[in-house]
């Protein structure tokens, strides 16, 4: 699938930490249905970017993606943070 995109870093308003955006364009496989149908399993483009940018706010926030026993059973992107030993 070609797409294109960028990310951005900003400072946000009030120096109140940063604020992340995401630009992407992307041609799906088989247009609207194909889209439609990626939407079900959770494998559309921009909801996997909305997924992955939460997991990254909560790596920067807390050192760990925070998962529960539900979503540790359900098929998909799960990320852990790398652990580190003292």
């Amino acid at each position: 699938m070609q797409n294109a995109g960028t990310v951005r870093f900003m400072e946000a308003p009030d120096g109140l930490g940063t604020e992340v955006r995401v630009d992407m364009e992307y041609e799906p496989p088989f247009g609207k249905l194909g889209s439609k149908l990626a939407m079900m399993f959770r494998e559309e483009p921009g909801q996997q970017v909305q997924d992955d940018l939460r997991h990254f706010k909560e790596v920067m926030e807390t050192g760990e993606v925070l998962v529960s026993d539900a979503t540790k059973q359900r098929a998909g992107r799960i990320r852990h943070a790398p652990t580190t030993n003292p």
